[in-house]
């Protein structure tokens, strides 16, 4: 058993290594402004599915482990490493909608507000929009994702036409909270009066 743990310890490490040297390069192409390694990128890196199988009982676990991670980025204001983290996070762990909703608000309300230019800004919320947008894919019935995202576009883009139609496909999903439909009328008065 102890030696099992020690094997578990040991890979951890490895593919955290494996992950913070990513991460290392990263930020130094980002600094010699080549493209930067997507979340996708790292995952492949390190074998996505090689991942995906050896922690297939440790995801959660292992999640919770990176998003320890998350705060650290955010404490440091470590953006660009806070939203590929973001990404493998909601990768681990594709239906846990409370990952998907809380990586949306730490990049589109923590992240976008606290860079310096507007185009940095745009991205965070672009990220987060992109997050969401995967999690419905992944959980189609998921009323709170809709919903974030309804949020998100009214709030942070000011899209109230893409809004009415998230929150209207929220309010239509079982276990959908009452005020989802207040939410939809006001963004259709929002379009009414912008006309």
């Amino acid at each position: 058993m102890k030696s099992l743990l020690l094997f578990i310890f040991l890979f951890f490490q490895g593919v955290w290594l494996s992950f913070s040297q990513a991460s290392v390069n990263q930020e130094e192409s980002a600094r010699r402004n080549d493209h930067a390694l997507s979340a996708e990128k790292m995952l492949l890196h390190i074998g996505e599915s090689t991942v995906l199988t050896l922690f297939s009982d440790l995801r959660a676990p292992l999640a919770a482990f990176l998003w320890l991670e998350v705060e650290s980025s955010w404490e440091e204001q470590q953006w660009e490493k806070m939203s590929r983290l973001l990404e493998l996070i909601v990768k681990l762990q594709p239906h846990n909608i409370t990952y998907y909703t809380m990586a949306a608000w730490e990049l589109a309300w923590n992240a976008s507000s606290a860079v310096s230019s507007q185009e940095e800004s745009l991205f965070y919320i672009q990220v987060a929009q992109r997050i969401l947008e995967q999690g419905i894919s992944k959980n189609p019935r998921s009323s709170s994702l809709y919903e974030c995202l309804g949020i998100l576009l009214r709030d942070r883009l000011g899209d109230h036409q893409r809004a009415a139609i998230a929150f209207s496909r929220a309010a239509a999903l079982p276990g959908a909270h009452q005020y989802l439909k207040q939410f939809l009328l006001d963004e259709i008065n929002a379009l009414s009066n912008h006309r």
